[in-house]
């Protein structure tokens, strides 16, 4: 993985339309595992799940636009405690 990023990083500095960066490349790539396994725990419209992203960069907005877009308008940002209290 380290050399695929490597790699686009160099072809990104030679090529004037840009492309996506190593590190573009591995979030998309942690990004589309993620959204597989939310999609895994839930089959059909009318099942249902407890989705729980533990971990404070699913907030930044980045990282946020690469949920989907179901989930992304369904969920909230908080933290642990109030998550705790809830």
């Amino acid at each position: 993985m380290v050399e695929k990023m490597r790699f686009l990083d160099a072809k990104r500095k030679s090529r004037s339309d840009g492309g996506l960066s190593g590190r573009d490349f591995y979030s998309a790539k942690c990004m589309k595992a993620v959204n597989q396994c939310i999609g895994r725990s839930i089959r059909h419209a009318r099942d249902w799940s407890a989705i729980l992203l533990l971990d404070h960069r699913y907030a930044q907005p980045g990282i946020h636009q690469q949920i989907s877009r179901w989930l992304r308008e369904a969920a909230t940002a908080v933290g642990f405690k109030d998550a705790l209290a809830q």
